[in-house]
């Protein structure tokens, strides 16, 4: 393992001080509380001239909800990998390297950099990448590349990854894929990973555009509207004055 040359030691590392992840973490329990929480959001079929209103969480990977709800989509769009064997490499940092906060603030800049050196000791294939935290408070990246059984020899591997430790292992027939699928919905509830992500702007996850190509696809006429800040009420009377017929999910009466 090579000692990245970017980073000051621990005892130096302005980023070890506990009071950046504490202020960072405050200000996403107030994001979440004034932009989040009692708000909704509305689609509109024009055509069926129906309209769905349901909690603005829900369509937010920081919410419980919202995980279940990208946990499901990525599961559907699987089904051509799923059965498939393939290779689960898994990233971790090194403590003694760098603080927590600096991991989390660099974390995506650090996988962008070893996944682009990796591409240079071989063709690209398929993968799917999620994070996880550690009980520790530390994060780590599981990459699984669906049939890829081999990538490349270990010890280039801890090469390319400078700033801890990797594993990996063949997987059998949708093991990796089930197992990597299931930390999109498992987030620790005394955690900081999801304040770490929002304050940083970074990815939960990401798959390859050749996997499932790229952009959104609206079906059945559904599109996004807007948000409410008011009451969801209110925006249900609205919606019914203008002719449509209203489904509301996940509100209270």
């Amino acid at each position: 393992m090579n000692t990245p040359n970017i980073v000051l030691p621990v005892s130096q590392d302005p980023y070890c001080n506990q009071l950046f992840i504490e202020e960072w973490v405050h200000e996403f329990v107030l994001w979440m509380s004034t932009c989040v929480h009692g708000r909704v959001v509305m689609f509109i079929n024009e055509e069926l001239k129906k309209a769905k209103v349901l909690p603005r969480e829900w369509l937010t990977r920081y919410s419980v909800q919202g995980r279940r709800f990208i946990r499901s989509k990525l599961y559907r769009k699987y089904r051509e990998y799923i059965f498939q064997p393939g290779t689960f490499l898994t990233l971790t940092y090194d403590p003694k390297i760098m603080g927590k906060a600096y991991m989390w603030k660099h974390l995506g800049e650090h996988r962008r950099e070893f996944l682009k050196e990796l591409w240079k000791h071989r063709r690209r294939v398929p993968y799917i990448w999620v994070v996880e935290e550690h009980k520790s408070g530390c994060p780590h990246l599981h990459i699984v590349f669906p049939g890829t059984t081999w990538l490349i020899h270990k010890h280039l591997l801890d090469h390319l990854w400078r700033w801890g430790m990797t594993n990996v292992k063949a997987t059998q027939q949708g093991r990796g894929i089930n197992y990597i699928l299931k930390y999109v919905g498992k987030v620790r509830d005394d955690g900081i990973m999801l304040a770490m992500l929002w304050k940083h702007r970074g990815r939960m996850y990401q798959t390859t555009r050749i996997m499932f190509g790229g952009g959104i696809v609206r079906q059945g006429g559904w599109s996004f509207q807007f948000e409410s800040v008011g009451s969801w009420r209110d925006t249900v009377v609205w919606l019914r004055s203008e002719g449509y017929e209203v489904e509301v999910e996940g509100l209270s009466p």
